[in-house]
């Protein structure tokens, strides 16, 4: 809604300045990590879908929760790679399905 008509959304009471804010820190982020982790690794990550909803029904903590896995889930993957000697995109990949 805000990326249309930012002048309605601040109407019907949207944070519109937060939401812009939220999509330049997720572009960051994803600039970021085709840097860190390569182009395969990185769509990987966003085409491969995890389901928080099924722990919660709101959206404020169903993002909170699935920042804090896919975090997890990257560490592991990295530490598994280091240890095991394999490719730390292909571990990351694999720890997501």
């Amino acid at each position: 809604m805000f990326t249309v008509d930012p002048n309605y959304a601040q109407t019907i009471g949207m944070p519109v300045k937060s939401c812009i804010m939220g999509f330049y820190y997720s572009y960051l982020l994803l600039v970021v990590g085709i840097q860190a982790v390569g182009t395969v690794l990185t769509n990987a990550l966003l085409v491969i879908l995890w389901q928080p909803e099924a722990l919660t029904d709101r959206l404020g903590i169903m993002i909170a929760l699935s920042c804090i896995f896919r975090g997890i889930i990257r560490y592991r993957g990295i530490y598994l790679s280091y240890y095991f000697g394999s490719a730390s995109g292909a571990s990351i990949v694999m720890l997501r399905l």
